[in-house]
């Protein structure tokens, strides 16, 4: 379980966006790469009531979860416009926590310009959810699914214990990202396995 820190020093990562996609995916292998040493760790100093836990040294302070980390991983992939790569940056550096990263990524997935592979907008717009936050979910769904692949069992469970229908009912976004975060801590191999490919070349 972890608790807030009482100091008032702020510590803060300094990454420098020179507007090129190419080099902001370096740096953002770069900007996730010294959670690796810690990630071992996250199961005992995450707060269950939040599923929330705070960053290792080097990495910015903020309450982070593994949702965030799946997020950071879909950013590295995607293809955004340069505006919007210095935003997610910014917002990555300056005590991220996941509502902010949530808004910021629903938000980017509205922009035509948005790419990735497990972005499929006629997927997505076939499932006939307006929620708010439904792009978000739709692609944190599909990550999940992506790098699961290979654990049936888990695929299972993660539709019946954490989707349960979502796209379907009256539930917020809060409630999915809980039992999504829940399970991510749980299941540590697949979990693991997203972290992991952050950072790989």
């Amino acid at each position: 379980y972890s608790s807030e820190s009482g100091d008032d020093e702020d510590v803060l990562l300094a990454v420098k966006h020179p507007g090129n996609p190419e080099e902001f995916q370096e740096h953002m292998k770069g900007f996730i790469s010294d959670f690796l040493d810690y990630i071992w760790f996250i199961e005992v100093e995450t707060d269950e009531a939040t599923e929330t836990f705070s960053p290792s040294p080097g990495l910015p302070q903020g309450r982070w979860s593994f949702c965030m980390l799946i997020w950071m991983r879909f950013a590295k992939e995607a293809y955004f416009d340069e505006k919007s790569l210095s935003k997610w940056l910014d917002e990555c550096k300056c005590f991220p926590n996941q509502e902010k990263l949530l808004v910021r990524l629903d938000s980017y997935l509205r922009l035509e310009g948005t790419e990735h592979k497990l972005w499929t907008r006629a997927e997505f717009k076939w499932l006939d959810c307006s929620k708010e936050f439904a792009r978000a979910i739709f692609v944190t769904d599909m990550m999940v699914r992506y790098y699961s692949r290979g654990h049936a069992e888990s695929v299972q469970i993660w539709e019946r214990d954490v989707v349960q229908g979502w796209f379907k009912n009256d539930e917020n976004a809060s409630a999915f990202l809980l039992r999504a975060n829940r399970f991510l801590r749980k299941e540590v191999v697949n979990g693991m396995s997203i972290v992991q490919t952050v950072v790989k070349t």
